[in-house]
């Protein structure tokens, strides 16, 4: 079976599979019998492309199949390589967040950023750096609506 060749835009991971003339189906066959695991070529497609993230145990035994290091060919799946994902044009992915760091930074960002209106949901809201930047969008946008979740995050975070 031929396997198609590898494109510009196509992850390292994948690359690296094609490179080596394997299918989905027999690279996920070829880890589990490095890792034990039970990795199937939908879960493989996943992680080539940036929808899902690859475990500690997983990443091990793909970088001992590939014979790459895991910052090659987990740099989409880190945060330093655009992915897949990302580079495929799609307005309903503007970016994949992989860390907790960015993800605060985006919440603070989008917060900053609101002029009409502000809604908060979710366990992330308490935390510290994001009530601050309601707090502020709030008193510096006295025509923005901070809808109930924004109103409850405020009062929570001790602000009047």
């Amino acid at each position: 079976m031929s396997v198609a060749a590898a494109s510009s835009t196509d992850s390292a991971l994948k690359r690296a599979r094609l490179a080596r003339n394997m299918t989905l189906e027999g690279a996920a066959e070829a880890l589990n019998a490095i890792t034990g695991g039970a990795a199937d070529a939908s879960l493989l497609s996943a992680w080539e492309s940036g929808r899902r993230r690859t475990g500690k145990r997983n990443r091990a035994g793909l970088c001992q199949l590939y014979r790459e290091r895991p910052e090659v060919l987990f740099a989409h799946q880190d945060g330093a390589a655009t992915s897949v994902l990302e580079s495929s044009g799609t307005a309903v992915v503007v970016k994949v967040l992989t860390r907790w760091t960015d993800l605060v930074e985006a919440m603070v960002d989008v917060a900053a950023g609101a002029r009409e209106q502000l809604v908060v949901t979710g366990s992330r809201s308490k935390e510290k750096a994001y009530l601050a930047a309601i707090e502020t969008a709030v008193a510096q946008h006295p025509d923005l609506v901070p809808l109930p979740g924004a109103v409850r995050a405020a009062a929570a975070s001790g602000a009047r």
